[in-house]
């Protein structure tokens, strides 16, 4: 679950903290629990019935989140096969967590299918993690040649447009730095969530 549209890009998972740095309490602390259930190793749920049926839960605590499939390209799934377990992990893994990446290595070779919920437009952003340049420096005027190619929710209009900023962003000195990809996002309708059954 994400915040797109005229709000800051904030992610709610199993990890999420209190605007003091806080873990959550009461019913906001079990549905945290709830989605550790669904979560992979990145906090992404794969499952897109369980994710609505979460998101219903979070949209009566916060109904500023939305419900948002995120297609990656290619290069990804391809990377993470050669890419090393300390690379995408950090050297602190456990093997719980090296089995976990083995499993969505398996998964994403297997080029699941998105939901067929409208395209928001494109991001780019790390695996597992949420800074994106798009949000922190083109819609903060740093790249303003690409000022036009971005949309109402605040993302890219094509992925090829998202390609190009992410090469000339691989050439920026302010750069963050790390492997970034390009995300087709896409946000449920209210006829798509309306079309899953709370179990």
């Amino acid at each position: 679950m994400r915040r797109y549209r005229g709000v800051d890009r904030l992610t709610f998972s199993s990890a999420h903290l209190t605007p003091d740095a806080n873990p959550p309490a009461g019913r906001l602390a079990a549905l945290c629990k709830k989605f550790l259930q669904y979560e992979d190793l990145f906090e992404y749920i794969s499952d897109p019935q369980a994710a609505v049926i979460l998101y219903r839960e979070l949209n009566e605590y916060d109904p500023s989140y939305e419900l948002i499939a995120c297609g990656v390209e290619d290069r990804l799934v391809d990377e993470l096969q050669w890419r090393g377990e300390n690379e995408v992990l950090g050297s602190r893994s456990d093997d719980d967590e090296r089995a976990r990446l083995e499993g969505l290595k398996l998964r994403l070779l297997g080029r699941p299918s998105a939901p067929r919920w409208p395209v928001l437009g494109y991001d780019v952003s790390e695996l597992g993690h949420f800074y994106s340049p798009v949000f922190h420096e083109v819609l903060r005027g740093n790249f303003p040649e690409y000022d036009r190619y971005v949309n109402s929710a605040g993302l890219f209009s094509s992925a090829s447009i998202a390609t190009n900023f992410l090469a000339r962003y691989g050439t920026y000195s302010h750069r963050e730095l790390g492997h970034y990809y390009v995300y087709e996002v896409r946000a449920a309708s209210a006829e798509d969530l309306l079309a899953v059954r709370s179990t």
